[in-house]
């Protein structure tokens, strides 16, 4: 869904020095197209007041993964247990189109 319009069409090109969470309830969504590769790959995420992070990770059409980490998981209950948020990105060539759901 949040791949076709009219919501894709809602995200706008910003400096990422501006990404701010207004907290409660509300989320923040971002959108980042990147190549892919068969090499090991991980977002890393440095916001230690984050709640949740959602990765929905997409590629022609069809989402490849989802994973869900934030400052309400126990470290090691994170798919990644670490101080920062990691994620694994998938292990695929081609574009990929992740969405980052941010509360």
């Amino acid at each position: 869904e949040i791949e076709r319009p009219p919501l894709a069409d809602d995200f706008l090109a910003i400096d990422s020095a501006s990404i701010r969470t207004s907290g409660g309830q509300s989320a923040l969504w971002l959108r980042k197209t990147l190549t892919g590769t068969r090499d090991a790959q991980y977002l890393k995420v440095i916001a230690p007041f984050l709640a949740t992070l959602d990765l929905y990770v997409w590629q022609d059409g069809v989402l490849l993964k989802h994973a869900r980490t934030g400052s309400q998981q126990a470290q090691g209950d994170r798919p990644i247990p670490a101080r920062d948020f990691l994620l694994q990105l998938p292990e695929v060539s081609g574009s990929l189109t992740l969405y980052l759901r941010l509360t």
